[in-house]
């Protein structure tokens, strides 16, 4: 008997509490747990997301941008908010946690590349 889809993908729970303990830092301003996650989301090129994190938001997790909707670690526009919302993810997640905006960041990613990101790049 082969074993369903579900019994073939165990979901790892203390991966998922040590990514959400690390989002927490990241969200208190620790700065080293926010350039983890970063090369988490980004193992094929981590340093230039950090590159791009450092410049767009200091790797501060609920950075604002005051002359436009761009907000969170990768200072991910408010246009993407549809694209967030069809993830799961609410844009006031995206403003404020590390991981939502990476989630978010990690789909124009794989659409993309660094074009979204082409002036820090």
């Amino acid at each position: 008997m082969t074993p369903g889809p579900a019994a073939a993908q165990q979901v790892d729970y203390e991966a998922i509490r040590n990514l959400i303990y690390i989002d927490q830092q990241a969200q208190a301003g620790n700065t080293d747990a926010a350039e983890d996650l970063v090369r988490l989301t980004f193992p094929e090129d981590p340093d230039t997301a950090v590159r791009i994190a450092r410049r767009e938001s200091g790797l501060r997790c609920g950075a604002r941008n005051p002359t436009s909707s761009a907000s969170g670690i990768m200072q991910i526009m408010g246009l993407h908010a549809p694209r967030a919302a069809r993830m799961g993810v609410q844009w006031q997640e995206v403003q404020t946690s590390c991981l939502a905006n990476l989630a978010v960041a990690r789909a124009l990613y794989n659409e993309q590349r660094w074009a979204p990101w082409r002036l820090t790049a």
